[in-house]
């Protein structure tokens, strides 16, 4: 006795198998999105704009993609690592153990744009990327995997 719908299944499995490298760059933004709200909440405040430059973005290398968190605001570093002996005297347990920071020091002395002059030893670290990225893995990935999961079974239904 034949199995009936089989034809349908290996088209639908063909089907699954063009749009393998959409459907995991979607799955991949998606984990990545996860990662990038909590990044948001865990960002200092002072004017905002830190908070909403964070985006995410995928790349995709071969059969490998990659879910970019990122920011193009050149002083995320100095919030996330700190700055000067403040920075280094900073708890660092929430910073990325990949990650050798250098701080400077010395404090230094600035002049604000009344012409006062100011001295600092710097910041403290403020981390927030990489804390929600280890925070937030195990979420991104049950997303991702969630994302695969409703793309194979749409695909399933579909014919």
């Amino acid at each position: 006795m034949p199995l009936i719908g089989l034809e349908d299944f290996y088209k639908t499995l063909d089907n699954l198998k063009e749009n393998a490298d959409k459907v995991a760059e979607q799955a991949v933004l998606v984990g990545a999105e996860k990662i990038r709200a909590q990044a948001v909440l865990m960002t200092p405040i002072f004017t905002g704009e830190l908070r909403q430059s964070i985006k995410t973005k995928s790349e995709k290398t071969g059969k490998t993609v990659k879910g970019i968190v990122y920011t193009n605001k050149a002083y995320a570093a100095y919030v996330e690592f700190g700055t000067g002996p403040k920075g280094e005297e900073s708890d660092h347990s929430d910073v990325s153990p990949n990650i050798a920071v250098s701080y400077k020091q010395k404090g230094w002395s600035y002049q604000d744009a009344e012409g006062n002059w100011h001295h600092t030893r710097g910041q403290p670290a403020n981390p927030f990327m990489y804390p929600a990225a280890r925070d937030r893995q195990e979420v991104a990935m049950k997303a991702v995997a969630d994302t695969f999961a409703k793309a194979i079974k749409k695909g399933l239904k579909d014919d």
